[in-house]
């Protein structure tokens, strides 16, 4: 049985198959997307935490300082101290950083913040590395990869 078809090559440009293929991210210029695939928790679950972070916030040295640097900031040169405080915004009277919410370190907060979207039955105990990105779209703390590692190895339902 013989197939009644000619292989041919087609430049990169021409080939249709070839877009899907590369990868955005190499591209100069290229942002991460911001999109919900996964609906793992619902706003009213945020509702109970904002009190909390409020009060914690008020509390902390970390946040203090960067409330104060971004009262008291003049104008911003090109430097690099000043690129990295100008992610930090006041929003709603919450500080974030980068348009994530930070969380003071106070270890019942940020347990109850990655208990919400690792332990929670519709997030289905992810390991680290997803539960980091879950928690990471909406929050923000100093070497939280570390942190939530430590966390998800040390539940019982995961191991």
């Amino acid at each position: 049985m013989a197939y009644d078809f000619v292989i041919e090559h087609l430049a990169g440009s021409k080939n249709p198959a070839d877009g899907p293929s590369r990868q955005p991210d190499y591209e100069i210029g290229y942002e991460r997307p911001v999109a919900r695939l996964l609906a793992t928790v619902s706003v009213e679950q945020y509702d109970n935490r904002m009190p909390a972070i409020i009060v914690a916030q008020d509390s902390d040295p970390l946040a203090a300082d960067i409330s104060a640097k971004l009262v008291d900031r003049p104008t911003l040169e090109n430097t690099d101290t000043a690129k990295e405080e100008s992610q930090w915004k006041v929003v709603a009277g919450v500080l974030t950083y980068k348009g994530r919410l930070y969380v003071p370190a106070v270890d019942s907060l940020r347990g109850k913040v990655m208990s919400l979207f690792h332990d929670n039955p519709e997030s289905g105990h992810f390991g680290a590395l997803i539960t980091t990105e879950l928690v990471s779209r909406d929050f923000y703390w100093p070497v939280m990869d570390s942190r939530v590692h430590k966390y998800v190895s040390g539940s019982e339902v995961c191991h």
